[in-house]
């Protein structure tokens, strides 16, 4: 009851688009708990951008202002929850 993919869009060749990690979890009782993997590109970090266990206006938000996410994270997704991961370019130092 627990679905977990990568969209991969930065490795389109000519017109690179973003990639997406997305946490499904379709059980009506029980929390899932899923594991953060490496973006596809190490030039990126993870962003949350969707989590529908937030209140809104917190819920859904643009790249640039998503919440940090650690790579190797565990995210626990309640109930009927989804929440959505956007690799952005790391801030420059």
């Amino acid at each position: 009851r627990t679905l977990a993919f990568l969209l991969k869009g930065a490795s389109v060749p000519l017109t690179p688009e973003d990639d997406f990690f997305v946490m499904l979890n379709g059980s009506t009782n029980t929390p899932a708990v899923f594991s953060v993997p490496n973006p596809p590109d190490k030039e990126r970090r993870w962003v949350r951008i969707v989590d529908t266990a937030a209140l809104p206006p917190l819920d859904i938000s643009l790249a640039e202002q998503g919440m940090p996410v650690l790579t190797g994270q565990h995210l626990r997704i309640p109930p009927m929850g989804c929440m959505v991961l956007q690799a952005i370019a790391r801030k420059k130092q």
